[in-house]
């Protein structure tokens, strides 16, 4: 049983909040779908880099992901 993160459940959260796939969302980020998946099912950590694309192409506040 996986058990995700605070940071992960945002993460996914937020992608299906903006009613994106992760290949979608992954390629407004400019990274790899894989890398999405990974993030959200806890193979591979939510990078800060990640956090500040996102908050660069969606205007949000990097507090809505538990960052500061």
């Amino acid at each position: 049983m996986v058990i995700k993160t605070e940071l992960q459940l945002k993460l996914i959260d937020f992608r299906k909040s903006l009613d994106l796939n992760q290949t979608d969302f992954a390629d407004s980020l400019g990274i790899s779908q894989g890398a999405i998946a990974n993030m959200e099912g806890g193979k591979r950590d939510v990078s800060k880099p990640v956090l500040l694309k996102i908050k660069e192409v969606y205007n949000v506040d990097l507090l809505s992901f538990g960052e500061e």
